[in-house]
């Protein structure tokens, strides 16, 4: 697949001519990846601190890593590369001196220190995108389309509204809801699917929209093992243990708050009642157990999307 080798090839890509952005300065500490700075608008509820000339000392700092090192190669699409954009306030100033010098000239003044602590400072922001080398533009984690200057303009306006006045509940909200349907997501698919049914999903070559659609049914395979037999119908031992497990706290339930139904007294009087439930029982959870689960993890997944 295709791949950038250098923070060069990535710059190329990107038109930063008449743009709003400046000072490209190459990052040391990962292979491909760049840092450019952005002022604040003046119209935005944020007022950056100012040096005596007028000139903004405060201004957004976008940081621009390709191919992250927690994303590995196998699991990248095919041509769509991972691509890290965060946001944060940078100091010129700070960056350099331990303490403000109001006599030196570059050194932002204290009147607008003062006043810049009275607005709402920006929260910073990360955001998950893929660079689509085929067609030379990025694809946001929702799978929308933007050109390089488009999604750099994504992450920094996302930064600038944390200021809002609901915007920074907001984004801690949809932060919070967007892991929290990812962990379910995980739980679901290794934990369950793929340890206790024994299933695997693919992930398809060059299909990202599954990233956000869910996965299709012509993705799964079920690993082959050795069944073992529970009341004539063959299951895997996974199965089995869960579905004695089950059996095992529905009783101990029934017994610890001495709940008596006359059904399930009826059906454990009679061996063959008791073997034809059992064998149904063992059915569903072997085979639409799993379906609903997977049904249900897709349906997460495109929940999940909502958030980004």
């Amino acid at each position: 697949m295709k791949m950038f080798d250098s923070t060069s090839d990535l710059i190329a890509v990107f038109d930063f001519n008449n743009s709003a952005y400046k000072d490209i300065i190459s990052l040391r500490d990962v292979k491909v990846g760049f840092s450019i700075q952005r002022e604040y608008p003046d119209s935005g509820r944020f007022k950056a601190p100012k040096l005596p000339s007028g000139v903004p000392d405060s201004v957004a700092l976008l940081y621009v890593i390709y191919a992250p090192k927690e994303f590995s190669v196998d699991r990248v699409k095919k041509d769509l590369v991972p691509v890290d954009i965060s946001v944060t306030i940078f100091s010129k100033w700070i960056s350099n001196h331990f303490e403000y010098n109001f006599a030196d000239v570059n050194c932002p003044t204290k009147e607008s220190i003062e006043a810049s602590r009275k607005t709402p400072r920006p929260l910073g922001v990360s955001v998950e995108c893929f660079f689509d080398h085929e067609n030379n533009t990025f694809i946001s984690a929702n799978g929308r389309e933007y050109s390089p200057i488009q999604m750099l303009d994504f992450a920094y306006n996302a930064h600038v509204e944390t200021t809002g006045p609901l915007i920074t509940a907001t984004v801690a909200s949809r932060e919070w809801i967007r892991l929290m349907f990812q962990k379910y997501v995980e739980f679901i698919r290794y934990y369950l699917l793929e340890k206790t049914w024994q299933w695997e999903i693919e992930e398809p070559s060059g299909k990202f929209r599954y990233s956000i659609e869910g996965y299709p049914e012509s993705v799964i395979r079920k690993r082959p093992l050795k069944e073992h037999v529970l009341f004539g119908y063959p299951a895997s031992v996974n199965v089995i243990v869960l579905f004695v497990t089950i059996v095992i706290v529905l009783f101990s339930v029934a017994q610890l708050f001495d709940l008596t139904l006359p059904f399930v007294v009826k059906i454990l009087q009679s061996s063959f009642l008791t073997l034809v439930f059992s064998l149904f029982c063992l059915y569903v959870l072997d085979s639409f157990v799993p379906k609903l689960l997977f049904m249900f993890m897709n349906m997460l997944i495109r929940f999940r999307a909502r958030f980004y």
